[in-house]
């Protein structure tokens, strides 16, 4: 039984699970288990994922919470970890991730008892995401092409790019590391008997914070800049904007005719046309 398990959130989204899984059969670090949580899927990509599993290089199954929901997100996830997973040693991340090749070997090599260790992610813009395949993952072009991603955070959508230039290396990684006051923010990982003291510090109902952890749980959260990286994709939504009572009468009044701009910009352009006394 592998000493380390990296736990995956399940998202109902299949074709980023598949890139996300990529990414996990590309680590550098491979002596650990895969366990998928489907507490948040559907039937379906439970199915899929069942499936999948069979086929990989890691030891990987799909579990699931045999409690009630009713705990926070935070709350409820460790509880669900301590209940599946007996690895000594645990990394959390999401199926809409992608991992660096060297996630799981950096989580691993900053390990150090009381820690929490965080790691850093970029954020990656529907077009972005949409236009990555599995052969990219295999052929690892985000790292390899990561110019194009710092391109999409200038004139694209993609936002944070700048946490996903990797500097690697035991010496980079004490440089970077940092005192953080968020452990969800990005990814984390903790030994067992830590993750206990953090899931019983947070059934106590007492703030999550830094300080508050180092005073009555005795733990530290450390964050790695530039290092342990994961990417999120995005989906393109387009969100209807909320239709207020009576807005369309004030779109009308625009000197210019909904029809000719379309219902949406009008509606986004009313509210500064209004704050400028236009009607």
């Amino acid at each position: 039984m592998p000493r380390a398990a990296l736990l995956v959130q399940l998202r109902n989204n299949l074709s980023f699970t598949e890139l996300c899984i990529e990414s996990i059969e590309q680590q550098s670090f491979r002596d650990f288990e895969l366990i998928f949580l489907a507490d948040n899927a559907s039937s379906n990509v439970i199915k899929a994922v069942q499936t999948r599993c069979q086929s990989l290089s890691l030891p990987a199954h799909v579990a699931w919470s045999s409690e009630q929901r009713s705990a926070a997100p935070e709350q409820h996830l460790l509880h669900t970890a301590l209940q599946v997973c007996s690895a000594e040693f645990l990394m959390f991340s999401d199926s809409t991730m992608l991992l660096h090749p060297l996630f799981a070997e950096q989580h691993v090599l900053g390990q150090q008892s009381g820690s929490i260790a965080t790691g850093r992610q970029v954020e990656l813009s529907s077009a972005l995401s949409s236009r990555l395949n599995p052969d990219d993952i295999r052929s690892h072009w985000l790292q390899r092409k990561y110019a194009y991603v710092l391109l999409d955070g200038v004139f694209g959508q993609s936002t944070q790019v700048s946490r996903g230039i990797s500097l690697s290396g035991s010496v980079w990684q004490r440089l970077l590391r940092r005192r953080s006051d968020d452990i969800y923010a990005a990814n984390f990982s903790l030994r067992r008997d830590d993750a206990v003291k953090l899931r019983d510090f947070i059934d106590s109902a007492l703030e999550l914070n830094r300080d508050s952890l180092n005073r009555f749980a005795d733990l530290r959260i450390q964050m790695y800049r530039n290092s342990i990286i994961q990417y999120h994709l995005h989906e393109s939504h387009d969100i209807p904007l909320p239709l207020v009572p009576g807005v369309l009468e004030r779109v009308k009044r625009l000197r210019y005719s909904v029809s000719e701009l379309g219902l949406q910009p009008a509606l986004m352009e009313a509210p500064g046309l209004f704050s400028r006394r236009r009607l």
